[in-house]
């Protein structure tokens, strides 16, 4: 997937504090999402510099499944951002 892309952005969540990372494929799909909790955009960049590879594919099962398949939605990702981190803190 990382070998994939061919440009990487970075956004900020103020409603949800964090910094997002997604990387784009060269059709400008999206291929590679992550997050850092926080405002420390140093530390995103140093340790969340790459995709989450699991996180992509429940992003990506979460836009099959909800129907958002055409454009990156912040809003959206978040949701599913929240989604995912309730489902991991459920699983321990």
């Amino acid at each position: 997937m990382k070998d994939k892309l061919s440009k990487i952005e970075h956004y900020w969540s103020d409603e949800n504090d964090r910094w997002i990372y997604v990387g784009y494929d060269k059709d400008g799909d999206v291929n590679g999402i992550n997050w850092c909790q926080g405002d420390d955009y140093e530390v995103f960049k140093e340790f969340y510099w790459e995709p989450n590879l699991e996180f992509t594919k429940f992003y990506f099962e979460m836009e099959v499944q909800f129907g958002n398949l055409y454009e990156l939605d912040l809003e959206f990702l978040n949701k599913v951002i929240w989604l995912y981190h309730e489902f991991n803190i459920d699983q321990k």
